[in-house]
């Protein structure tokens, strides 16, 4: 299943919410309650990436790259607000540097207000209980559904993204201008 509409995007931030506590029930005792955070926080990355795109295997190329930057960003962090930056990086750079094409001005923008936007709720939501780790996942998660809200082309060649960027296509005209 993809979640790369709005509505399913937002059901996956819901799932992947309530899948929490149950998580941290069974795997807690295992590893420690912050290494199931973590650990959850990256499978929850890596899974959401992984169904982005209407290609599979893009798609899952692009989320085991991100798994490994995951798995790097969470051994480089001390605190979890460190481990969020860089999972949220991740995830920007994995949807619209590799998922979704988007020129790059564009994309920067799209993906620094969606990403602070989705960081700043996770943090309002966040509280000192380990439970609340839900309530900011499903706040940062329904954040990034706004992408899909936003017009992106996904795995378009160069020159057909230009047909549908404005910018593009007035950039190109005042080229074609200029060499006359």
């Amino acid at each position: 299943m993809t979640w790369n509409t709005f509505g399913r995007s937002v059901l996956f931030a819901a799932l992947a919410a309530a899948a929490w506590v149950p998580w941290l029930v069974v795997v807690g005792p295992l590893l420690g309650a912050n290494a199931a955070r973590q650990l959850y926080l990256i499978l929850a990355i890596v899974l959401y990436v992984s169904g982005l795109s209407r290609n599979r295997s893009r798609s899952l190329i692009v989320a085991g790259c991100a798994g490994g930057v995951a798995v790097v960003a969470a051994l480089v962090a001390r605190n979890p607000t460190e481990l969020g930056l860089g999972l949220g990086l991740t995830l920007g750079i994995a949807r619209s540097a590799f998922l979704y094409r988007n020129s790059t001005a564009r994309a920067v923008t799209i993906e620094g207000v969606l990403q602070l936007g989705g960081l700043l709720l996770a943090r309002w939501l966040s509280a000192p209980p380990l439970a609340a780790t839900s309530t900011a996942l499903w706040g940062y998660l329904l954040v990034q559904s706004f992408f899909f809200l936003i017009a992106a082309d996904e795995g378009l060649p160069t020159g057909l993204q230009a047909e549908r960027d404005p910018f593009e296509a007035a950039h190109r005209a005042a080229l074609a201008l200029l060499d006359e």
